[in-house]
């Protein structure tokens, strides 16, 4: 699903700024340190979780969805991709009201922290290493989905809840984003 509130999001020309303040048109760095606009920023309310949101601890104000692919970066070249839970260190966190996942116009990586930096994979991303591909996550189905949300093209924030993504029961894996429940108060699909 992606990043905790507080994690920090390295923008070109400027200080890290936590997930939470990540607006459309802002220019974030990627793991090759070219910028990449944010197209979209996508809230997802994760408040409802039975026993909260499982995060990863990858140090330093960055706690991010244990299935997430990350990379860290070494001597200003990317490592390998694996997933957040992998750094040993996953919690429920009942506190987490909010993930943050980002839509970017090119370049698809962003990185966050500090010290190590680590790049995240952003939606849509297309890559097909190891563990970072993903079918509907890293593919163009995620995109047309949320540009389905008149949020999407009015201020490029589209607001979800956990109970919208769609998992195949026979591949244990997210296939779609639906919205039945127009009286919630999100967005509905157009």
């Amino acid at each position: 699903m992606g990043l905790h509130a507080d994690t920090l999001v390295h923008r070109v020309d400027a200080d890290p700024i936590p997930a939470r303040s990540l607006v459309r048109g802002m220019a974030v760095r990627t793991l090759s340190g070219a910028p990449a606009n944010v197209v979209c920023v996508v809230r997802t309310d994760v408040s409802l979780v039975p026993n909260g949101c499982r995060l990863a601890n990858c140090g330093d104000r960055r706690w991010i969805s244990e299935y997430h692919p990350v990379c860290r970066i070494s001597a200003q070249r990317a490592t390998r991709w694996w997933h957040a839970r992998d750094t040993g260190d996953v919690r429920s966190t009942p506190e987490c009201a909010h993930v943050y996942d980002i839509v970017l116009d090119h370049e698809h990586t962003v990185c966050v922290g500090t010290d190590p930096l680590f790049g995240i994979a952003t939606l849509g991303h297309r890559f097909e290493d190891n563990c970072v591909q993903h079918p509907y996550f890293g593919s163009d189905r995620i995109i047309q989905d949320l540009a389905r949300f008149p949020s999407y093209k009015r201020n490029g924030l589209v607001d979800l809840r956990a109970d919208m993504f769609v998992r195949d029961k026979s591949l244990n894996v997210i296939v779609r984003i639906q919205n039945n429940d127009a009286s919630s108060g999100s967005c509905t699909l157009a």
